[in-house]
Formats: C-alpha cells, structure tokens, sequence
C-alpha cells in the first residue's frame, strides 16, 4: 500500500523433479558407457568428417602407444598404412552414395594401423556411421580387434599345410585318403 505496508505477496513455483531425475537418469547412462569404453579390450575410436579422432578409448592408446591428445592430433592417413587408409575412404565413400541401406549398415573390414613406434598392427575393424536428422554422415564410430596373434597362427598353419602337403607328394610311399564310406578323396603321385 502508500504507507509501505505489504499487503500481497505472490509466489510462482514449477515443479521441475521431472528436469532432475531426468538429468540423474542420463548421468547413470553416461557412466555406464565411460565405464565400459574404458575398460574393453577392443578399441574404440569416432572420427569426424575431416577425418580427426574425437575420442579414443584407453586401449586404443595402449595398442598404438600415443597419447589420446597425439591421437587427436595425428590424421587418420599418417595412423593407417596406405590400403587401409584407401579402404575406409572406400567405406565412407560408399555411405555417401548407398542411400537408405547404407544408413543401417557395418562396414567391417581389415587394415594396417602403424603404432607410434611405426610397427605395423593389423586390427579386424568394424565401422558405423553416425548421421544427422537430415542423413548426412557426422562421425564414423570405429570398434577395432588387435589381429596380430591370429594372423601369427593363420600364417603358422599355412606353412604348415605347405610342409606337410610337399612331404607327402614328394614322398616315395602312397599316401590315400578315404572318407568313412570309403570313397577316395586324395592320393599322392607315388600311385602312378
């Protein structure tokens, strides 16, 4: 009133409890994803259009031996050798031109990444491109397996096969093989 009396007072409130357990919720989530990211064995990397890494997972840095703010600042053609820097432009350029189908695809391929000490590392590598509302490509998200012990094993066993196979076609005895209903499958050149 004139004499400076308070004779109203309005008070405006919101409930905003929705706001909050939302925001809870959604840190619940993001620590469950760090959580995991940080602690899987396989490499987890998302790279933007202009090809900058924009996270890596602690594995990624352990595998290849650089800091994540090295890995930030490497481009993607000095960390890959020259064919797998050509196959994943194939993949991302094949996203560009594939249409609907493309959206929902893996890329899964295998290449040659150099770690910092410029050994070569050859990872089976999986690819999902992350789009806009609009469709377009923003970031690639990369899961990537070290490959090294089984191409150690894979080429052990092809060198093997070689050895063994030279042996028996050089061999001076027969060698036969039969399936269970005795149908023959292989004999060596000792036979003629």
């Amino acid at each position: 009133n004139r004499d400076g009396q308070v004779i109203r007072l309005a008070i405006y409130g919101r409930d905003v409890t929705e706001q909050h357990q939302a925001a809870e919720l959604l840190q619940i989530s993001e620590a469950r994803y760090r959580l995991l990211a940080e602690n899987v064995s396989d490499i987890i990397v998302i790279v933007d259009p202009q090809e900058r890494i924009t996270y890596a997972s602690p594995s990624a840095m352990q595998v290849l031996g650089y800091t994540e703010e090295e890995l930030k600042a490497t481009p993607l053609s000095s960390i890959c050798s020259p064919d797998s820097y050509a196959a994943v432009i194939g993949a991302y350029a094949s996203e560009l031109t594939g249409g609907v189908d493309a959206m929902r695809s893996v890329h899964m391929l295998e290449v040659e990444v150099r770690r910092k000490d410029g050994v070569g590392v050859p990872l089976e590598v999986n690819l999902k491109f992350l789009r806009d509302d609009a469709g377009a490509p923003v970031s690639v998200i990369g899961i990537a397996r070290d490959i090294t012990e089984r191409k150690s094993v894979d080429a052990l066993l092809r060198n093997r096969e070689r050895e063994y196979r030279a042996l028996v076609e050089n061999s001076p005895d027969i060698v036969a093989r039969f399936d269970r209903r005795l149908r023959h499958l292989y004999v060596n050149p000792a036979v003629e």
